[in-house]
C-alpha cells in the first residue's frame, strides 16, 4: 500500500466506490467559485470600459462644440470689425439690429478678386433658426436695392446649437443712432 487510505462506500447502483483523501484536481465547488469570481471581475471591467467610453464621447462632443463655437465667433468678429454706419443714409443706420437671436449690420468689404480700393456695402445678418446658426448676406446693387450676395445667402454656419444670443450694450438702440455700439455680447 502506498499510504493512501481507501474507504469503501456503496455507490448509487450498489457498487463500491473508492475515495482518496489526496485528490489531484479541483473540486466542482472550487471551479464554480473561481468562475463566479472571474465573471465579477469581467463585469466590473466592462462597466469601467463602458463608463470611460461615455466620458470620452462627452469630452469629444464638448471639444468639437468649442471648436465650432470658436470658429463661428471668429467669422462674426472679423465681419463685425468691418461694420460701418453712414449717417448720410439713414436707412443703413436703422438697418443695424442687435437683439435676441438676430444681429444685422452693414459692413464695408472688398469684392472677391478685386483690389482693396473697390469696396462694396454688404448687409450681413446672423440668426438662429432652430438649432442652426445662419448667415445671410446682401449687397447693394446699382439702384441702391439690397440683393442676395451669391452663394453667401443663407449659409448654415453651425448645427446643434442650444443657444445663440446677441446683446448690445445697455441703453443702445439702433433707431436714431448714427453710431454703432462699442461691443456686442454673443452668448452660445
Amino acid at each position: 500500500n502506498s499510504g493512501v487510505r481507501n474507504q469503501n462506500k456503496e455507490g448509487v447502483y450498489g457498487r463500491k466506490m473508492a475515495f482518496s483523501k489526496r485528490s489531484s484536481g479541483f473540486s466542482l465547488i472550487e471551479i464554480l467559485v473561481s468562475t463566479v469570481i472571474l465573471l465579477i471581475i469581467i463585469l466590473m471591467m466592462s462597466t469601467i470600459f463602458h463608463q470611460s467610453s461615455i466620458a470620452w464621447d462627452a469630452g469629444t462632443r464638448k471639444a468639437q462644440g468649442n471648436m465650432i463655437g470658436r470658429s463661428l465667433l471668429g467669422i462674426m468678429s472679423r465681419e463685425i470689425m468691418c461694420a460701418v454706419a453712414d449717417p448720410a443714409d439713414s436707412n443703413d443706420v436703422a438697418d443695424t439690429q442687435i437683439s435676441g437671436d438676430r444681429m444685422r449690420f452693414i459692413m464695408l468689404s472688398s469684392n472677391t478678386g478685386t483690389s482693396l480700393l473697390n469696396r462694396v456695402l454688404r448687409r450681413v445678418e446672423y440668426s438662429k433658426s432652430g438649432t442652426y446658426a445662419i448667415r445671410n448676406c446682401w449687397e447693394k446693387d446699382i439702384n441702391g436695392a439690397w440683393v442676395a450676395a451669391g452663394r453667401a445667402a443663407g449659409d448654415i454656419l453651425a448645427t446643434n446649437l442650444d443657444d445663440l444670443v446677441f446683446s448690445p450694450p445697455r441703453g443702445w438702440a439702433a433707431s436714431g443712432n448714427d453710431i454703432l455700439p462699442d461691443y456686442v455680447e454673443i452668448r452660445m
